[in-house]
This record gives C-alpha cells, structure tokens and sequence, in this order.
C-alpha cells in the first residue's frame, strides 16, 4: 500500500468518525432539550471530546444548554496534555 493511500484511507475514516460524532451529538442535545447554542459548542471538541461530554455530562435542573457550553469551554481552556481524552486516538 502505497503512502497516498494510507493518507486517502485516514482521511476517510476520520470523516466517517465525524460525522458519527454529530448524529450522536445532535440526538444526545435532542434528548436533553439543549439548545443550538450547545450543540454548536459540543462540535467545537473533536470527536474524543465529543464522546467524554456525552459520557460525562449531568443536565442541571436549568439552564441545561449554560451548563454545558460552560463545559465545553472549560475543556477547550485546559492545556491538550490534560485533557481526559489526550490518550485517546481519534
């Protein structure tokens, strides 16, 4: 297999990997009643940290769309080595 090729299929499966990322994203905010606004900052995280949000996140009694963007953007601060997904592959 030439490099071109492993390049090409890489590339393929990291495309697929997102769009997996955004029907999940889009069904989990459909669940919880999340706003635009909040799916907008969840696809802001690549798709490791679309998945640690979904496992982890806890919709408050209000204001559930605030909290997580507020997460979101509390993960987007931390340096990529702390990260909860920096382990993880995409």
């Amino acid at each position: 297999i030439g490099s071109s090729n492993v390049l090409c299929m890489l590339h393929l499966s990291r495309a697929r990997a997102a769009e997996r990322a955004h029907g999940f994203a889009a069904d989990f905010c459909q669940r919880l009643g999340l706003d635009g606004r909040a799916m907008d900052a969840l696809e802001e995280l690549a798709p490791p940290g679309q998945a640690y949000v979904l496992r982890t996140f806890c919709a408050p009694g209000r204001d559930a769309s605030g909290a997580l963007r507020r997460q979101v953007r509390h993960l987007k601060a931390l340096a990529p080595e702390k990260l909860p997904w920096a382990g993880c592959l995409e």
